[in-house]
């Protein structure tokens, strides 16, 4: 439903459960102005422990049009900034329990020419994220 009523001509994903840093959007925003043909950007991620204590960045910066053959690029949604007319056109698919954001990459790679900027602009919790319940 976010996606239908947004206004704008991006969306910006982040999970509930991770966090953005202050300049994400802005570094966004100025990588987008670089490369106008870009359709979807995804950043890289600092991991933190248990404690939130930084443990790792995981990030590489990539461009592509789309969908490459095998697995999917390292694309991570929850720092998404997408063409709002791609999201519409692609959108979630209400059916999916898990792995929605998964579901949306590989719908919408086929149309879309994609990048990931090396910057770790968002905060992941990988161990709060892969619990049994989640699971």
């Amino acid at each position: 439903r976010a996606i239908e009523e947004a206004r704008g001509a991006w969306i910006a994903n982040v999970d509930a459960d991770d966090w953005i840093f202050p300049q994400k959007h802005v570094r966004q925003w100025a990588y987008l102005a670089e490369h106008p043909a870009v359709d979807l950007l995804s950043s890289g991620l600092l991991i933190v422990d248990r404690t939130g204590r930084a443990c790792g960045v995981r990030s590489q910066a990539l461009v592509g049009r789309g969908l490459p053959k095998g697995a999917l690029p390292l694309l991570y949604t929850p720092s998404l900034m997408v063409r709002a007319s791609l999201a519409r056109c692609v959108s979630f698919d209400a059916r999916c329990r898990a792995g929605e954001d998964r579901d949306f990459l590989y719908r919408a790679l086929p149309h879309a020419t994609w990048a990931s900027m090396d910057d770790p602009l968002y905060v992941y919790d990988e161990y709060a994220s892969h619990t049994l319940d989640r699971c």
